[in-house]
């Protein structure tokens, strides 16, 4: 399993505010995502496991990968459920 960006996905990073504007295309809801959640997208896009989302996030919260874990879980399945994130099972299958 792997996490990415989904590829009918509208985004914004923007420098000034730190922030991600989101938005499934042609016309879904936009979001925006700030601080530890713009983290967490970012850090997502490509991991193959939650664990590895962790990790590559822990040090933006000066915390252990396990010790964030469980938030990080909770958040990308919001993120799988607002459509801001896939999670495919093969990389041959995405996109």
């Amino acid at each position: 399993m792997t996490y990415l960006h989904p590829s009918r996905l509208g985004y914004y990073d923007d420098p000034t505010e730190q922030a991600i504007y989101l938005a499934p295309l042609p016309d879904g809801e936009i979001s925006r995502l700030e601080g530890p959640a713009r983290a967490i997208w970012i850090g997502a896009d490509g991991a193959e496991n939650m664990a590895e989302v962790a990790q590559r996030v822990a040090p933006y919260f000066n915390v252990t990968a396990d010790q964030i874990e469980a938030d990080v879980s909770e958040f990308i399945s919001q993120l799988i459920a607002g459509a801001l994130l896939e999670e495919v099972m093969d990389l041959k299958d995405a996109r």
